[in-house]
């Protein structure tokens, strides 16, 4: 960590002589502010003492926008890649969230980061996130907490992805679209937004099909989105959205070294045989609600609905599950001058979300159809939040936030229905609850309006998920809900700058940078084992690392945009019973000072926009780099997933042609264009299969793809 902090210092030094700079008619600095909301309430992002991002609207165009990984590669901190295709995400943020990936009801969720729509959680009561109701083609822009962020947001609160819909509607539009790719990918789209008298009204319809480059991970989704926002007066606005997904992808599951090695586009054998598959039907209605009392007092509630029908083909049985997701939040803001040069703004509020429903599972038929119902149980999850923050703001330069939340997680199962139910009955009803008080402290100072320097001290809970809590084998037969499991706690220290320059060159147009150094210590880090059939945890774990992003923008034509990450990772604590690992073996596995599993120690993407001006800087070609790290998939450190490095080129246009009223805005990209091999995700302590003698884990990234884009507005 000291290596760290004196490069940190000497990048500093280097920053504060540019900056001595400043005064030159060259130099000058950015006047527009980036404005967040996923801190709660809006501030300028060169005030918030934590580390955030923005990517905007023009960052998201030109994509399939099913997934994060395009959206946030040029993101330093945020790992996102997609596992075999579609939506289904490995998206870590320093880490949080590794565990996602891998069975036992992993496919298409992620954990340990809060994932909202318009400031509404799509992550559920504990901790996973569906990617059903998520399609970036909605988004207007995506903003991301990069810090432990658990005393605003509570449980699962790693980091932060806000996904704003909300579009700047000028006249009324019509766009219609069509993407399409290799390995059958399809996808039709159609926008429409206008403008009544006090408000606007805005939707989009999309529907995606894709063959897939593996067996058995072929996809389908339908998605509908609508909103409105309605000013009911000059104090009082509402927002409200409805969206319903019908989503259903296949899983081609991991493989062995061997396999990955002969044929990657092959399914696990297994899992092509049960037809392994998700299919997701899913409503959600949300409203947003702001009143100013006055210039200095303000409320501001949420609240949403989002029932759930899902069935899935899982591990042998098919299932079905009938969820209403139902919760809302309410705040107070006052916000007021103490003198001319200091400024006080507290923030309180709470949040609740809760979840249940029927949950039955049956036999899978040979042909994997449903056959007699096996187990007939209801699950449910409960999370209370209760919060309260204060931020001082002296003389416009220093910023100083203290925050504390109390959390309660409750989760309950209850199995007694006919069929599955224990014949002893304090098996069939039993509930479990967590709760943490979780600090946070801040403080910026900006040197000048756009560049900051700020230090950042907060803590994290994150409950072990639902589908987490089942009891191992030795504890099956006494509890419904894992007894050896904690809240994962961890605290947050980060230091870092941000800076953005206008220059009046030719040569040099805008210079933007983001630094951070954080230190992360983690006690009870929950672990998977055999690909996510139990949890564990780690007594203790660290995570310390260095992010950096810069975007530079030379000659009025090529635009560099760079984000890498170092992270050194390490249990410094860990034993546990062999047993859980192995029924046959007895003593105590030490698996202290290893690396941990699941987290790369490097990953960047380097991107090179050239747009040139003899084109009228309508056409654009990129060309883009990224780099992952190796890393084990378990804790004995002795399966890993080799580092990687692609390559991908795209060609757009940067501008929008006209004819007549008519816009047309094509793109065409190759993916991977080398034609790399490389895994792109895999299993946690995965599974040993005793045929054939290996462990079972790696997930093939695409070969080299295709994909052409094109989008037609009235």
């Amino acid at each position: 960590m000291k290596r760290i902090l004196l490069t940190f210092f000497i990048i500093l030094c280097g920053v504060n002589s540019l900056n001595a700079k400043d005064n030159n008619d060259t130099l000058k600095s950015t006047t527009k502010e980036v404005t967040v909301t996923a801190t709660r309430v809006p501030e300028m992002i060169f005030e918030v003492p934590m580390a955030t991002s923005v990517v905007d609207k023009a960052k998201l165009t030109d994509s399939k926008g099913i997934g994060f990984d395009n959206a946030l590669n040029n993101v330093p901190g945020v790992l996102s890649q997609s596992r075999y295709g579609m939506q289904d995400m490995r998206i870590t943020i320093r880490g949080y969230g590794a565990r996602g990936a891998g069975d036992r009801s992993n496919a298409g969720t992620s954990r340990g980061i809060k994932i909202m729509i318009n400031g509404i959680p799509e992550t559920e009561p504990d901790g996973r996130t569906s990617m059903d109701n998520i399609d970036l083609m909605l988004a207007d822009k995506i903003e991301i907490i990069r810090s432990n962020a658990s005393a605003l947001w509570g449980n699962a609160a790693g980091g932060v992805i806000n996904i704003l819909t909300n579009p700047m509607i000028e006249k009324p539009y019509l766009k219609v679209g069509g993407i399409f790719g290799s390995y059958g990918f399809q996808k039709y789209s159609v926008q429409s937004g206008t403008n009544f008298k006090n408000g606007n009204l805005y939707c989009t319809f999309n529907y995606t099909k894709f063959d897939g480059y593996r067996a058995n991970s072929n996809a389908e989704k339908f998605m509908a989105f609508i909103g409105s926002n309605s000013y009911l007066s000059d104090k009082t606005t509402l927002s409200t959205f409805l969206s319903i997904s019908k989503n259903k992808f296949f899983i081609p599951g991991p493989l062995t070294q061997a396999q990955y090695d002969a044929t990657p586009e092959m399914a696990n054998a297994n899992y092509l045989a049960h037809k392994e598959m998700r299919d997701n039907n899913i409503a959600k209605f949300g409203l947003n609600f702001e009143h100013k009392f006055n210039e200095n007092n303000s409320i501001y509630a949420t609240g949403f609905l989002n029932p759930k029908y899902l069935e899935r083909s899982e591990r042998n049985t098919f299932r079905e599950f009938t969820r209403y997701h139902i919760g809302g939040s309410l705040s107070y803001n006052n916000n007021f001058k103490i003198t001319d040069d200091i400024s006080n703004n507290f923030l309180a509020g709470i949040d609740n979300q809760y979840q249940n429903g029927a949950i039955l599972f049956y036999f899978l038929n040979p042909n994997a159809t449903k056959g007699n119902l096996k187990t007939d149980k209801k699950e449910g999850a409960n999370s209370t939040g209760i919060f309260a923050q204060d931020e001082i703001n002296l003389f416009e330069k220093f910023t100083l936030l203290i925050g504390v939340r109390n959390d309660i997680v409750t989760y309950s199962s209850v199995t007694d229905f006919d069929n599955g139910a224990p014949t002893d009955t304090s098996l069939r009803s039993q509930s479990k609850s967590f709760s943490k008080i979780t600090p946070k402290i801040g403080l910026s100072y900006r040197l000048q309006p756009n560049f900051s320097v700020y230090f950042n001290l907060g803590g994290g809970v994150e409950v072990p998920a639902g589908n987490e809590t089942d009891p191992p084998k030795d504890y099956a037969g006494k509890y419904l809900i894992n007894p050896l499991l904690e809240p994962i706690i961890s605290t947050s220290y980060e230091i870092g700058l941000k800076h953005s320059i206008e220059y009046n060159t030719k040569i040099i147009n805008y210079l933007k940078y983001d630094i951070a150094l954080f230190n992360i210590d983690i006690t009870n880090d929950i672990i998977p084992y055999e690909g996510g059939k139990y949890y564990t945890t780690a007594g203790k774990s660290n995570r310390k690392g260095l992010e950096l992003g810069i975007s530079l923008k030379m000659f009025d034509e090529l635009e560099l945009n760079t984000a890498f990450t170092y992270m050194a990772s390490k249990y410094e604590n860990y034993k546990i019973d062999s047993a859980l690992i192995n029924s046959s073996s007895k003593g105590i596995a030490d698996y202290s000072n290893n690396k941990s599993a699941g987290l790369p120690e490097y990953f960047y993407n380097i991107s090179l926009k050239y747009s040139p001006w003899f084109l009228y800087k309508l056409l654009y070609v990129e060309l883009s780099n990224q780099g992952v790290g190796s890393y084990f998939v378990d804790d004995a450190n002795l399966n890993k997933i080799e580092s990687y490095s692609i390559l991908n080129l795209q060609f757009g246009q940067e501008g929008i042609l006209e004819f007549n009223g008519i816009s047309i805005k094509p793109f065409f990209a190759i993916n991977n264009l080398l034609d790399t091999k490389y895994a792109a995700s895999g299993f946690i302590n995965p599974d040993y299969d005793k045929t054939l003698k290996s462990f079972v884990f790696l997930e093939p990234g695409l070969p080299r793809n295709f994909v052409f884009g094109i989008n037609v507005g009235l």
